[in-house]
């Protein structure tokens, strides 16, 4: 997998096509699913796939910003409870998402508002409980183009029409640090084919819930730092999976590029980096 062209060309969709896919083909996604990155390997979890239909029912427990997501199809993560579990859902979410937009598929995040209640109403068997809700299918190409929502603040929404190539949403001058949150990061000495720089690109590019992508990155001696930056919109649960995803898309190209596996740490020693009251480091990465 080439992880950082699917990183950019990636992008989540609305809209879904009535059309179901081969049943060959979701065999080999559950296949995929199962032996897919994680970023707590230790950590129990299980992938059901789900088919249309079931957004007439769970509406209440899960939703795009409060609305069911029509698909013909979902892949729900289970995960038993432990530190970082919904970080490692993200990341290991993301990563089925990057496979099957090299599949050809289109695909949706969606966030689980109620764990214990959509347990119930799916009727599900199992120790573990709901960690991450997928959408996929073939996408519907929208009337007049497409477009993403952009929130700025409640009283603030409004869509963006994508036009040719789909830049970053963080451009990665405005999201690196150096050693001090506000610090400006001197980005001319960096190729632009480094590692480093596209692994940053690639982690710009990454999905987040309303699109408020509140993450940033400190660079200190040999190690970047993630840090979660706090959001009103944004619900502690999202935070979670948005910084798994955001680690994946790091991690992935980083490491491939470089055809070194490397891993984040996320027990983090305490340092003072000035951070903004409510943000917080959620782990570092060995560069």
């Amino acid at each position: 997998m080439n992880y950082y062209d699917l990183a950019i060309r990636r992008k989540s969709t609305r809209s879904f096509k009535n059309k179901k896919v081969p049943a060959e083909t979701l065999s080999q996604i559950l296949n995929e699913a199962a032996s897919c990155e994680k970023l707590v390997p230790d950590l129990q979890t299980e992938w059901k796939l789900l088919d249309e239909g079931i957004d007439k029912w769970i509406a209440g427990c899960a939703g795009y910003h409060g609305y069911m997501i029509d698909a013909p199809h979902y892949l729900l993560l289970l995960s038993a409870d432990g530190p970082h579990d919904l970080e490692n859902a993200g990341y290991a979410g993301e990563d089925i998402v990057l496979k099957l937009t090299q599949m050809g598929l289109a695909t949706c995040w969606i966030t689980i508002l109620d764990p214990d209640g959509l347990k119930m109403l799916l009727r599900l068997d199992s120790p573990l409980k709901p960690a991450a809700l997928i959408a996929f299918g073939y996408e519907k190409a929208p009337i007049g183009g497409s477009t993403r929502i952009d929130i700025k603040s409640p009283s603030d929404i409004h869509m963006k029409q994508r036009t040719g190539h789909i830049a970053p949403k963080l451009y990665v001058k405005e999201s690196v640090y150096q050693a001090s949150w506000g610090s400006p990061c001197d980005l001319s000495a960096w190729e632009p084919d480094s590692s480093l720089y596209r692994a940053l690109i690639a982690a710009c590019c990454a999905p987040s819930a309303l699109n408020r992508q509140p993450y940033r990155f400190l660079m200190d001696k040999n190690f970047i730092y993630l840090a979660c930056m706090k959001d009103e919109l944004t619900t502690p649960s999202d935070a979670r999976l948005n910084l798994g995803i955001v680690m994946l898309h790091f991690a992935m190209v980083i490491s491939h590029q470089n055809t070194l596996h490397g891993q984040w740490e996320l027990s983090v020693p305490e340092t003072d980096y000035h951070l903004p009251e409510g943000a917080y480091i959620a782990g570092r990465f060995q560069i």
